[in-house]
């Protein structure tokens, strides 16, 4: 079983014959997207976002929102 090194430049998945099946900015892409992860814990960042999603009264304005906007759209079936 061999490895291969990961392609870190244009020319060398051009050496490699990918750009013939792979277009230029889509290549360009996933090399931006598998850049450096800075905090891996998904999980705890999703926890953190909603506490402050609740924290900040931004859940009681979508709240608002959704019942505002059904009243709304009552009026408009009316």
């Amino acid at each position: 079983m061999s490895f291969q090194k990961p392609l870190t430049s244009v020319p060398a998945a051009q050496q490699a014959g990918l750009l013939e099946t792979l277009p230029q900015p889509e290549l360009v892409i996933g090399q931006q997207l598998s850049g450096y992860v800075e905090d891996p814990d998904v999980l705890g960042q999703i926890q953190t976002g909603l506490t402050n999603f609740v924290e900040s009264g931004q859940l009681w304005a979508m709240i608002g929102g959704f019942i505002l906007g059904y009243m709304f759209a009552g009026l408009r079936r009316g």
